[in-house]
């Protein structure tokens, strides 16, 4: 049986890259976003739609190393290299509540959201249905640290500045802040980034299965920006060895170890 792909085929004097001909028709025409897209499937970006990505792209860049998983890129990075810093980032957020991990759940609940509505179901009714069936959760809303997600105000004030009526489908985009202020009046709850990009990115065509990477990607400055630092910068990488010089203990003051002949008690 023939393996079968759709990503690309190299031919003589050219390549083949999901049907174009790189030659004749990506190069010096196709933006990092469009050729993002077609390596997953995605839609057909307009160059409005990559504006917007990067514009993303930017408000994202929360990069402080105290945020995690950020912290784990920087221990990473001291004991390893480039690489294996940015890769420790990829992992620690496989699954994990926080980064693209929960994107399909927003997904699903603006889907959700969306087709109750149009059987006239109420909105606030409708919410608290997704919040009970989630466990009480409410994927993409919750802001930690601060009374507002920054990153989203960003992103919002420049679409509101730059966007014109009929330029692009808001259909998520306008559901998102339709439930976004009964969210934050039942359960005082403000949004974070991951609803606003989800809603953008759902607007533009992607699925359930191609909005965690769009998600991840418009991260990686803060990965990328940790792992160089963290392993070429000296001054920013962490010791090898934590003594107490750095470290203060404020546990229990003693605790009991099992012993046994030839091993020390500690």
């Amino acid at each position: 049986m023939a393996h079968v792909t759709r990503v690309g085929l190299a031919i003589d004097g050219d390549n083949l890259y999901r049907g174009y001909s790189v030659k004749d028709e990506l190069v010096g025409q196709a933006s990092f976003w469009r050729m993002m897209s077609l390596a997953i499937r995605g839609p057909e970006l307009s160059d409005a739609q990559c504006h917007l990505l990067d514009v993303i792209l930017s408000a994202s860049a929360a990069a402080d190393p105290r945020i995690w998983p950020l912290k784990m890129v920087r221990v990473a990075g001291s004991s390893g290299g480039f690489w294996s810093a940015l890769g420790s980032a990829l992992l620690m957020v496989d699954g994990a509540s926080v980064g693209a991990s929960p994107a399909a759940q927003v997904v699903s609940m603006l889907r959700v959201l969306k087709a109750l509505l149009s059987e006239g179901a109420p909105l606030e009714d409708v919410i608290e249905q997704i919040r009970v069936e989630s466990g009480g959760r409410l994927a993409g809303f919750g802001v930690a640290g601060r009374g507002e997600d920054e990153r989203y105000l960003a992103i919002k004030g420049w679409f509101d500045q730059h966007y014109r009526q009929g330029e692009a489908d808001t259909t998520y985009w306008n559901l998102f802040h339709q439930i976004q202020p009964i969210i934050k009046a039942r359960y005082g709850l403000q949004p974070n980034l991951l609803t606003c990009q989800v809603s953008l990115l759902m607007d533009m065509g992607f699925n359930e299965d191609q909005i965690p990477i769009m998600v991840t990607l418009s991260l990686l400055p803060c990965y990328i920006a940790n792992a160089y630092e963290a392993t070429v910068c000296e001054e920013a990488k962490m010791p090898e060895r934590l003594d107490s010089t750095r470290v203060k203990y404020v546990g229990k003051s003693s605790r009991s170890v099992a012993t046994r002949e030839g091993v020390d008690q500690g």
